[in-house]
């Protein structure tokens, strides 16, 4: 086998370490997304507690 040829179980290895990554990162994509929205959603909060105080 030349040197440049990849066996099946490094292709295998470099495909998963990929699917690996991206499955992390798109798990701390939903994380940081959803830390956005309820912080959104705490601000729409806090102005309605100061609505429903003053009335």
């Amino acid at each position: 086998m030349p040197g440049d040829q990849f066996s099946l179980d490094q292709k295998t290895f470099k495909k998963l370490s990929l699917l690996y990554i991206l499955a992390l990162s798109a798990i701390a994509l939903s994380v940081v997304v959803s830390q956005i929205l309820i912080h959104q959603h705490l601000d729409d909060q806090e102005s309605d507690s100061t609505v429903l105080n003053i009335a």
